[in-house]
């Protein structure tokens, strides 16, 4: 059973790698959404963190930078690679 799906695992891993791009941009639309969407009525310790419209845009806007600080740690690394290839 379990080498079955690493067999499936494996064959799907290609295909995965491919579409993370457009899962993680669908999965920040989504958490965007839910900031947008469900923020007023989310409590935390009996208060309410994003009821205002401005801590809104502040969540939104630190969701958009984490996503773009990894993206650019990854894009970092991968030139990083690329050019101690070129250089052997």
């Amino acid at each position: 059973m379990w080498n079955s799906i690493k067999k499936f695992a494996k064959f799907l891993s290609p295909y995965i790698k491919a579409a993370m791009p457009v899962l993680l941009v669908i999965l920040v639309a989504l958490i965007l959404t839910a900031i947008w969407l469900f923020g007023p009525q989310l409590v935390v310790f009996e208060s309410k963190p994003l009821a205002t419209v401005s801590m809104r845009w502040i969540a939104s806007l630190i969701v958009i930078l984490l996503v773009a600080l990894i993206w650019g740690i990854r894009q970092y690394r991968n030139l990083r690679k690329m050019r101690a290839l070129e250089e052997q």
